[in-house]
């Protein structure tokens, strides 16, 4: 009996159009079931984040202007030493102290060659940015817009490093030709060309060079990304001691439970990373001869030792007086808890 190729060419497209039909429909529900996750995690996460970020940047923002002047302000800002993080202010506070090094004219020449703009215009092109990410998540729910769009408009910006040069346009102006005698000399046309020129460097303009290699906050993004990256292969290799035995023995579960109880640490901090975040800080850095940040000055040491003392004895007058001296040679006091 002759084999019927047609009815087997017909049951094989019947078969096949059915997997691919199956196919499609699956992928279409997968696609609309990432679709809604990525519109619930813009509302529920991304963008309430953003603006809490942006509410403490601008809070932080104006008291580094209140405190160290606009121009440190907006060197702080356009270098991500203000990302809208709780602990921005403190941090740059540990950082500058009362930047009795301060170079100013070197801060001045820096902002002029950059040329970032205003912190306003900036926080605008923020929003301008968090809208169009909205705009995509509701082009996706509309339907008239591919899944793929989603991959580079959700990625969260890597730290960037702080400039170290800039580029300023140079004009020649032309030179006729002439002759003198038998010499002459040919004419030579305008030219401009762009040249690099170099930026001061933090150290330059804030002083404390010899500090900032063995102090993580004062390292810039490439250096810390490279320590960064060393502790973090070594908590993935050591995960289970760090986690279990040491974080006991250090306390850090109890004071992780204690933070979630009265709300000193984010719910949305898991006990893992308030761990690694501990045992960062406090043990693998300094185990690389590095500190987080700027001991606390001596200064504060020693009053805090004898307003603990004043304290305990009662003595009011003598702990504000303390405080009013700290004040009066630039202190935070509520950067130090005092």
């Amino acid at each position: 009996m002759a084999i019927d190729w047609g009815r087997m060419g017909r049951g094989v497209a019947t078969g096949y159009l059915s997997a691919k039909i199956a196919n499609t429909e699956a992928n279409d529900a997968m696609n609309a079931d990432i679709i809604k996750r990525a519109g619930l995690n813009f509302y529920e996460n991304t963008l309430p984040e953003f603006q809490k970020n942006e509410k403490s940047r601008k809070a932080t923002y104006a008291k580094v202007s209140a405190q160290y002047g606009p121009d440190v302000a907006e060197y702080m800002d356009q270098n991500d030493f203000i990302v809208g993080d709780a602990s921005d202010y403190k941090n740059i506070v540990t950082l500058l102290g009362s930047n009795d090094g301060m170079n100013e004219t070197r801060l001045k020449a820096y902002l002029e060659a950059t040329s970032a703009g205003t912190y306003t215009e900036r926080a605008e092109k923020r929003v301008t940015s968090i809208q169009d990410r909205e705009k995509t998540i509701m082009n996706l729910t509309s339907g008239s817009s591919k899944i793929g769009n989603m991959t580079a408009e959700l990625l969260v910006d890597g730290g960037k490093e702080i400039p170290t040069a800039a580029t300023e346009t140079v004009t020649t102006p032309a030179v006729e030709g002439s002759q003198v005698g038998p010499v002459i000399t040919e004419a030579v046309p305008e030219k401009t060309e762009t040249k690099e020129i170099s930026l001061p460097t933090y150290e330059e303009i804030f002083g404390d060079a010899d500090k900032a290699e063995t102090i993580y906050l004062k390292m810039d993004s490439t250096t810390k990304k490279r320590y960064q990256d060393m502790a973090g292969k070594i908590f993935d290799r050591d995960k289970d001691a760090l986690t279990g035995d040491f974080a006991v023995a250090q306390g850090y579960i109890d004071d992780y439970k204690a933070g979630i109880e009265d709300g000193t640490i984010s719910n949305k901090t898991t006990r893992n990373q308030y761990i690694y975040n501990r045992w960062f800080e406090e043990q693998f850095l300094p185990n690389e001869g590095i500190s987080y940040r700027t001991p606390v000055p001596q200064d504060i040491v020693d009053a805090s030792t004898l307003i603990n003392y004043y304290n305990s004895i009662g003595d009011d007058t003598t702990v504000t007086e303390i405080k009013k001296r700290l004040k009066d040679k630039g202190y935070d006091l509520t950067d130090y808890n005092l």
